[in-house]
């Protein structure tokens, strides 16, 4: 019993380890990316209203 119970927590643990080590590395190459992000010289702010600048 004591066989199985440790098998299962073992299973779990090796499950969330694994996914919390994958999300951590894609946030990490993700900020990175970002962090490389040159925007190109003809790249102008919002120009009008109609335009998406986040600020209203």
């Amino acid at each position: 019993m004591k066989t199985n119970m440790f098998g299962l927590l073992h299973n779990l643990f090796n499950k969330r380890f694994t996914f919390g080590c994958a999300l951590i590395v894609i946030l990490l190459i993700s900020q990175t990316a970002n962090a490389g992000y040159i925007p190109p010289r003809s790249q102008k702010p919002p120009g009008g209203y109609s335009d998406s600048s986040g600020v209203r």
